[in-house]
């Protein structure tokens, strides 16, 4: 493979079943290849979609059971885990686009059911679903500041943890404003006291991950995923450890 230093360039002139486009290389000399896709993915007609948010309400209908059952339209544990993985690792990749930049919630991301042979969910390939022409920046206003991203994955990651919605905790009602209705803090609020609890349902690494996220708490002084050092301390202290507790889980399995 050689370098390359053109990309736009180097995909213009790509055909499919080529040998691979080339590497990047980034600060820290590590290669990146890039590769034309062999074939083309369609979707069949028989597939609809279905949100990760009414995933995790189906899960709560049926008490919390982890149903692994290709006919049911809950998440097992390892499923939760996988997709736990797929939106960390897709928030450091995708956070300078519109696809991820600032908050996204559990209806924002969708999966494609199949029906072709026995009913799935097909859990390895997450859709973001956002509306680009009304994209904004972030919902701070501040796009070199990323903790209202990852106070959002941190969201995302506790329910994946518990299989249950942020807005289905008993004492999230604790942290509503004097109207009796949820304001701007209620969500930190729910997921800083929900965080205490992760240590015994997903283990240290998971609740160490949860932590970071919810306050924005890693070593570099800047919170801009843009920045090398910020996102390598995101990466170590949270995507990597996602993913080695989802290779135990499969070696365990």
């Amino acid at each position: 493979m050689t370098e390359i230093i053109d990309l736009c360039s180097a995909i213009q002139q790509a055909h499919e079943n080529q040998a691979p486009l080339g590497f990047l290389l980034d600060k820290q000399n590590r290669r990146y290849g890039f590769y034309s896709p062999v074939k083309g993915q369609s979707v069949p007609s028989t597939c609809e979609t279905v949100t990760l948010d009414s995933l995790l309400s189906h899960q709560r209908a049926n008490g919390g059971e982890e149903l692994a059952s290709a006919n049911t339209t809950s998440l097992s544990r390892r499923e939760r885990y996988l997709v736990a993985v797929i939106l960390a690792s897709s928030l450091l990749q995708l956070h300078l686009t519109p696809w991820l930049n600032g908050r996204c919630s559990k209806k924002d991301i969708v999966f494609l059911r199949s029906h072709c042979g026995p009913p799935h969910i097909i859990i390895e390939q997450p859709y973001i679903v956002r509306k680009l022409g009304s994209f904004t920046a972030t919902g701070t206003g501040d796009p070199s500041d990323c903790t209202e991203s990852l106070l959002a994955l941190g969201i995302l990651l506790l329910e994946l943890c518990f299989g249950q919605a942020l807005e289905d905790q008993r004492f999230r009602k604790d942290y509503f404003g004097p109207n009796g209705k949820p304001n701007d803090l209620t969500d930190f609020a729910t997921a800083r006291r929900g965080q205490q609890d992760v240590l015994g349902e997903g283990g240290p690494e998971f609740a160490n991950a949860i932590r970071r996220c919810i306050f924005c708490a890693f070593g570099p002084k800047s919170t801009n995923l843009a920045d090398d050092d910020f996102r390598e301390a995101v990466f170590t202290e949270v995507v990597q450890p996602l993913e080695d507790i989802l290779r135990r889980f499969d070696s365990d399995s």
